[in-house]
């Protein structure tokens, strides 16, 4: 599997994406002017020098300061920068916005509801992971299909507007989401995967404690995500080359 994020090419076959959630009060509106102490910064420095392919910077109702932030972290840092969508940044100026700051991967978005930003993503070299989200559980289909078929729309909509599939992720949330005690969770991962898009996960439900975000991120690469969103980078980076060894050695 490959991937396209700006002008680099990744070989994702056995190797996993570190994305480096940057704090959520560290991107908000109180945020210091930039210098050297400034919280921003400071944070996305130690998820850089713990070993981050990517900065992530979090949700906010203020597309403005999310633009902000990603403007900051690109000029410091030589690391692509993604953003995720919030509702209030529907629409083609939020993605033109974040684009134009230099974000390198838009994550959340629902061709359905966001039509107006595909023409913003196809005309720029960014990366976007697709929203997917399965059915009510008590769907004819059951919701691993109900899933799978929206992602698979969501894929041909993207597609079809001219956006490259190596520039296409996806990330299902609800009941499909990764939950480590559940190994029933990683035969819907393959499923995913079949479709031939890194498949993100986010370890938000698990980074308070390195732990059990190691094992969970593990467990996601394993079943064949590849792309991990952590506060815990150090550990879970460590982590996903031992996993991606394994792999490589095996094939």
């Amino acid at each position: 599997m490959r991937m396209a994020l700006g002008s680099e090419q990744h070989d994702l076959s056995t190797r996993a994406l570190v994305l480096g959630a940057v704090p959520m009060t560290a991107a908000g509106p109180s945020t210091a002017p930039p210098g050297p102490a400034d919280d921003l910064l400071a944070a996305a420095g130690q998820l850089v020098d713990a070993g981050a392919d990517l900065l992530i910077v979090p949700s906010c109702d203020d597309a403005e300061v999310a633009a902000q932030a990603i403007r900051r972290l690109r000029d410091r840092f030589d690391l692509p920068i993604a953003v995720r969508l919030s509702s209030a940044d529907r629409g083609q100026d939020a993605a033109a916005s974040f684009v134009r700051a230099g974000a390198a991967m838009l994550v959340g978005l629902r061709p359905e509801a966001d039509a107006d930003c595909i023409a913003t993503i196809t005309d720029s070299k960014a990366f976007v992971v697709l929203r997917a989200e399965p059915g009510r559980t008590d769907d004819a289909e059951g919701p691993l299909e109900s899933a799978l078929g929206a992602a698979a729309a969501a894929i041909r909509a993207v597609e079809a507007a001219g956006v490259a599939r190596q520039r296409i992720g996806l990330e299902v949330t609800g009941a499909l989401d990764l939950a480590p005690p559940a190994a029933a969770a990683l035969g819907p991962a393959d499923r995913l995967v079949a479709l031939r898009c890194p498949v993100l996960v986010s370890l938000a439900p698990w980074d308070d404690d390195p732990v059990e975000a190691v094992t969970a991120a593990s467990l996601a690469v394993l079943s064949g995500r590849r792309l991990i969103c952590t506060r815990q980078v150090k550990a879970v980076r460590r982590a996903c080359d031992v996993v991606s060894a394994v792999l490589e050695a095996e094939r």
